[in-house]
């Protein structure tokens, strides 16, 4: 089995335009976690990789906040649009 291609943190931020802190925050706090194409930190010095579902996911999410859209319910919206 093939894995997906996955970026870096800083790749994921920088394509959603927003900051790195936010993007690891949000997928701290389960806003935004890491499902089945990413790809999760085994620990340190090892780190995670966002597939390109969860990197709009994050776009549309941080868009609609702009909006003035709730981060929780932006990242719903955006699940919606990208994994279903």
């Amino acid at each position: 089995m093939t894995r997906a291609q996955t970026w870096s943190l800083d790749t994921a931020a920088r394509a959603a335009r927003m900051k790195n802190r936010a993007l690891q925050q949000w997928g701290t706090t389960g806003v935004l976690p890491l499902r089945g194409n990413d790809r999760k930190s085994t620990g340190h010095g090892d780190r995670s990789g966002y597939s390109r579902p969860r990197i709009l996911q994050a776009a549309i999410t941080q868009l609609l906040n702009l909006h003035g859209v709730a981060v929780s319910r932006g990242a719903k919206a955006g699940f919606e649009f990208t994994d279903c």
